[in-house]
């Protein structure tokens, strides 16, 4: 079974130099968390990321490198898919119109903690690309209706 459980707009990308070595940090705002994430787009593959959830449970991912263009106003879907729960940054624009150019940073998390866990490109890269099936069934294309109207 895969849904969609929810999308937010309550989630951020900070993109910053971050050189933390930690796994799990306290800090007064919340925990800083460094795990392996999913990153699917042009240059695929897995990214270490440095996560901090605040206390009101807002993720904030900054790293050592550039995740999206600059432009990109990025949002966030809860995407299950079987007994695992991603957290799943895109620009939905992009996503939308262009899919091709898009770039969706998968996060796993622990479901009710909304602890980051380490994604493992061997088991999870199936769910990931379920997660993308997903994304498309409830974020559709636009792209067909805006060529259509260009061909005319």
């Amino acid at each position: 079974m895969y849904l969609v459980e929810e999308i937010s707009y309550g989630f951020s990308i900070r993109q910053t130099m971050d050189n933390a070595q930690h796994s799990d940090v306290q800090t007064d705002g919340g925990t800083l968390y460094t795990v392996w994430g999913f990153l699917f787009g042009r240059t695929s593959g897995p990214r270490r990321l440095s996560i901090h959830v605040d206390n009101t449970g807002t993720m904030t991912i900054s790293g050592n490198q550039y995740l999206f263009p600059p432009d990109a106003s990025i949002t966030s879907a809860r995407v299950r898919v079987r007994h695992r729960l991603y957290i799943v940054f895109f620009d939905l624009h992009r996503h939308q119109t262009c899919r091709e150019s898009g770039a969706y940073v998968f996060v796993r998390v622990q479901p009710g903690h909304q602890r980051p866990l380490h994604i493992r490109a061997e088991d999870d890269l199936q769910d990931i690309m379920n997660g993308l099936l997903v994304l498309a069934t409830r974020f559709p294309s636009t792209e067909s209706g805006s060529a259509a109207t260009n061909q005319s």
